[in-house]
């Protein structure tokens, strides 16, 4: 009997451990999806690029079915250990209390009877605590899991509103951001390309932040076809804008849910204005090689981000870098698109590229927080201030290039000829 009170535990563990092992692939895929999910919405760039896309709920919505799926998996594991255990402990209690019974009508008392004993009555401990270990786990896993149910069904603290597609003037007067930005003024009309430009750390990426609403403003207006969105809500100003951060996001998906993510258009014409129609060729095709998907470059990446934001189709355009990831050949055709489509959009580009800045209507250099100069690329080159400073390195690498023997004048804007001209310095930081 004290022999065959060890086989319950032996015969609940094969089993216990026959389950896990079935079990483990499909949990461990729901986990790994739950918590990829979740970290999007946690981390700084993933998070904020979700937010600027209205994209949010349907990262919640997906987390919270992996999340059931884990939950469910959890209580039905949980479920057998409590089950078996209390089988394992009810048949080594009957096995431990006959040799017992045997045992304590026994006249004599040898070594071998005191070890089997104890043998016994540690098995019967054993089953028993695991009897309690798997109610205890039942209990500290209830409590987060209930938290993190209620906050799946918290409502969104300000829900999204209908883009505004179409704007006609963007106005920026005294605009200060606490110890980043000071007396700001800017304008921006539609059909226009703006550019943004300053050294690193001169406050281009807080500026553009203030105007979606994710830094906050302290003073100024930032007006918008006549109303005054200064101190308005998240949502309520994020409706006017669509942005494509420079820190743009590798969304572990398939194509098709990576574009919904900005909107319900049309994916074909959205993929063909990004130049991304150039390796897509189906909606359905699972990316990121962590889920063996299909493994992209930093700027097919980035395309699919121009592709999101075309969905969304905001009046007013922020892109923040857009092409740092794209060659000379690929940034022509993106901007070309843009040009094209800006008719009735306003669009504002933060780039470092001379390249970049000759194709805009009008540009304000940033200089410590301030703007300082503005103008077209020109008009700003002729005057020989920070501009000119921060682009001549890139605008004499281009000429030098052109006549290796230094015959060309450098100091005259004209003498650039056409724009495309720059392109093979197009990545040099100036």
């Amino acid at each position: 009997f004290t022999i065959l009170a060890l086989i319950p535990s032996l015969v609940v563990n094969f089993y216990c451990s026959r389950r896990l092992a079935e079990q483990w692939e499909q949990n461990n895929d729901y986990h790994r999806h739950a918590n990829y999910l979740c970290e999007q919405m946690i981390y700084k760039e993933p998070a904020t690029e979700l937010a600027l896309l209205d994209a949010r709920e349907w990262f919640r919505a997906e987390a919270e079915t992996y999340r059931d799926k884990v939950a469910s998996l959890d209580r039905s594991v949980h479920t057998m250990y409590i089950r078996t255990e209390l089988y394992n402990s009810l048949a080594t209690i009957a096995c431990f209390g006959l040799a017992l019974l045997a045992f304590v009508r026994t006249d004599t008392l040898t070594a071998v009877d005191a070890t089997a004993t104890l043998v016994g009555i540690s098995s019967g401990l054993f089953a028993i605590h695991n009897v309690g270990w798997s109610v205890g786990m039942l209990m500290q896993e209830t409590t987060p899991l209930l938290m993190l149910q209620r906050f799946f069904n918290s409502p969104e603290a300000e829900p999204p509103l209908p883009v505004i597609e179409t704007s006609e003037q963007l106005r920026v007067e005294k605009l200060f951001v606490t110890d980043i930005l000071y007396d700001v003024n800017l304008t921006a009309r539609q059909g226009q390309l703006i550019a943004i430009v300053g050294l690193n750390g001169a406050g281009k990426t807080t500026l553009v932040s203030a105007l979606v609403g994710t830094r906050p403003i302290a003073a100024g207006t930032v007006n918008i076809d006549g109303h005054d969105i200064t101190h308005a809500s998240f949502a309520e100003k994020h409706r006017y804008f669509g942005m494509l951060p420079q820190d743009y996001s590798r969304f572990g998906l398939t194509v098709a849910q990576n574009l919904r993510l900005g909107g319900p258009g049309d994916p074909t014409e959205a993929l063909r204005i990004s130049g991304a129609d150039a390796f897509v060729h189906d909606l359905d095709q699972q990316l990121g090689e962590q889920w063996g998907g299909v493994g992209l470059s930093g700027g097919q990446w980035q395309r699919l981000s121009l592709a999101r934001l075309r969905l969304r189709n905001p009046g007013i355009w922020i892109l923040d870098e857009p092409t740092s990831s794209i060659d000379a050949h690929g940034e022509m055709e993106i901007f070309a698109e843009l040009r094209r489509i800006s008719g009735n959009k306003i669009v504002i580009v933060v780039s470092h590229r001379a390249s970049t800045l000759r194709m805009m209507d009008k540009i304000y250099f940033l200089s410590n927080g301030r703007i300082t100069e503005s103008g077209t690329f020109d008009e700003l080159y002729a005057k020989g201030g920070e501009f000119t400073e921060l682009f001549t390195s890139q605008i004499e690498g281009v000429a030098g290039a052109a006549d290796p023997a230094g015959s060309v004048e450098h100091d005259q804007p004209a003498d650039l000829g056409n724009p495309s001209d720059s392109r093979d310095s197009s990545d040099s930081e100036g």
